[in-house]
């Protein structure tokens, strides 16, 4: 994985987060880890 796409992930999810998309965002960060 290339540090930029990791670090635009951590991005995505911070601000999901800071949305209140908490199971939503734990669910992708996972399939995300399976997949890659």
């Amino acid at each position: 994985m290339l540090i930029g796409e990791a670090e635009f992930k951590l991005r995505a999810v911070k601000i999901l987060f800071e949305n209140g998309e908490y199971s939503d965002v734990i669910s992708r960060a996972l399939s995300y880890l399976v997949i890659s």
